[in-house]
């Protein structure tokens, strides 16, 4: 599974009518909102703004006004056809005056959403389980040895009676349970 780098942002004419595509990165629903609010205040005078985003499995798209089919879906055939998650594509659509068709909408709004992910630089997605986990100040060394031989992310460490690290990996957890007092899984990032 792959994602984006990089939010981007590109602008194509094609006969007259000016498109703007913007790419995001988010990891929960909320942010989308969040993006498409901010973008219908700014383009308040466009003809359309149609987007698509996948975020896991779930996926939408809307023509925003445009002929069915003809602009949110193949935003999202080309997230697809990318292999990429936890992205939103955005084309925001100012009317030049010449009436494209259905063919010309589904190629323009298609080619807009292609520049913009090329734009973005898309990279592999790395999905890691997150940790809790509880040890003794004696096998804080064993803990460092298992860190530093494997990609594993620290994302919070408390001293008190005894150590308590929170951590990011994609390793099977059972290696750190001879070393553990506990070990609780906290989700997935």
């Amino acid at each position: 599974m792959k994602t984006i780098s990089k939010n981007s942002v590109i602008t194509l004419e094609i006969k007259r009518s000016k498109f703007i595509g913007y790419t995001f990165s988010f990891s929960n629903i909320d942010d989308v909102e969040k993006e498409l609010k901010i973008l219908k205040n700014e383009h308040s005078s466009a003809t359309h703004i149609c987007y698509a985003y996948i975020l896991d499995s779930l996926e939408k798209c809307s023509d925003d006004g445009e002929p069915s089919g003809t602009a949110g879906l193949p935003i999202l055939e080309v997230i697809k056809k990318n292999n990429l998650n936890n992205i939103l594509v955005v084309v925001v659509r100012y009317f030049g005056g010449i009436k494209l068709g259905a063919g010309g909408l589904i190629r323009a709004y298609s080619k807009c959403a292609s520049c913009v992910l090329k734009e973005s630089s898309i990279k592999e997605l790395v999905l890691y389980n997150m940790y809790k986990l509880e040890l003794l100040y004696a096998n804080m060394p064993l803990l460092n040895k298992i860190i530093k031989n494997n990609e594993i992310i620290i994302l919070n460490t408390t001293y008190a009676n005894n150590v308590i690290c929170e951590i990011a990996t994609n390793l099977d957890i059972s290696i750190f349970s001879n070393i553990c007092l506990s070990v609780e899984k906290m989700g997935r990032e």
